[in-house]
Formats: C-alpha cells, structure tokens, sequence
C-alpha cells in the first residue's frame, strides 16, 4: 500500500479527526541547468524532485479530498481543508536550484 494511502487509512481508523492535511513537500536537487563543466544537468534528478512536489502534493490532495468529501459535514457545512505550501522560489527562481523552482511553481 503506497505511504499516502496507508497513512490516511491509519487516520480513518483512528478516533482522530482528518479534516486537515497539509501538504509540504520534502527536497530539491541542487544544480545548475549547464554544468560549470559545459555538461547538462541530471535529468533524474530533475524529475524526481518534481515528482516529489507536482505529482505527491497532486496524489495527497485527491485523496485526502475523497475522504473529506464522504465525511460528515460539520455544524457550520465545513468537510475540511487542505494547505498546500511552496517556497518563494516557485515565484523567484533560485541559482543552482531549476527543479526545486519549477517543482514550487506547479504547486503555487
């Protein structure tokens, strides 16, 4: 079972209430687009760490939001709420740091 499933199940079946989630991601990879050394930045590296950001906070979100929209309301109609954070850099970009910024940006 993928961790973001296992651990929202762990929720339900807990008596704690799961009408929040917050979703912050976790790591970049640093380096620049060219190399100093004229070679081209690890293409991994890249993807990974938009996989990370993009792809989990998209994972998180879809499934964290299932689960709020099958709960009960609460007395003011409320099911819950997702924050979804992202660095500065997703705005303003960071030397040496391409995937980190543009994994910032989808999420903003």
């Amino acid at each position: 079972m993928p961790t973001v499933c296992r651990a929202l199940w762990t929720l339900q079946q807990s008596s704690v209430s799961s009408d929040l989630v917050i979703a912050h991601g976790g790591f970049g990879v640093n380096q620049h687009v060219v190399q100093r050394d004229g070679s081209p930045a690890d293409y991994e590296g890249f993807t990974k760490t938009v996989d990370l950001y993009l792809n989990g906070t998209f994972n998180l979100l879809r499934l964290a939001a299932a689960r709020m929209a099958a709960g009960q309301p609460s007395p003011t109609g409320d099911r819950g709420a997702i924050v979804m954070t992202a660095s500065i850099a997703g705005f303003e970009g960071q030397i040496g740091q391409a995937s980190y910024s543009a994994a910032n940006a989808s999420v903003i």
